[in-house]
């Protein structure tokens, strides 16, 4: 596996592979790359979009909410989310959705990533409580 000195060299050589359809390829690099260069949010939407196109919503969506996390005004990272966000409700895909102010008010444990199903269901018991 090439390990690369230069963040541009890195971004370089990760957009060609994803271009060229080789995700799995590419994943690996990108992962040490943002341990390396964690200071680049096209680091992060790359690897996001690498497992984006492989079909892994799972990591897809970490990769995004620790990117979207270093960098919320990342006009790129926000319209991938939402690109991800499309796709998986247009393929019913349950991915885990983050839960904003449930967390804040702590009515759910931190540890837990509800799908949407527990979310409808969060709050149906809460409506029926008013």
């Amino acid at each position: 596996m090439a390990f690369y000195d230069n963040p541009f060299e890195l971004i370089d050589y990760a957009n060609s592979e994803i271009n060229s359809g080789r995700y799995s390829n590419v994943i690996e690099i990108l992962e040490e790359g943002i341990q390396k260069f964690g200071e680049f949010p096209l680091i992060y939407f790359l690897l996001a979009k690498a497992y984006f196109e492989q079909g892994d919503y799972l990591n897809t969506q970490k990769v995004l909410e620790l990117g979207l996390s270093n960098f919320p005004f990342n006009k790129a990272l926000q319209q991938l989310k939402e690109d991800f966000e499309k796709r998986a409700m247009s393929d019913n895909i349950e991915y885990s959705k983050p839960v904003g102010k449930l967390l804040e008010k702590n009515i759910i444990n931190l540890n837990f990533y509800p799908t949407q199903t527990d979310i409808i269901s969060i709050f149906k018991k809460r409506i029926n409580r008013i």
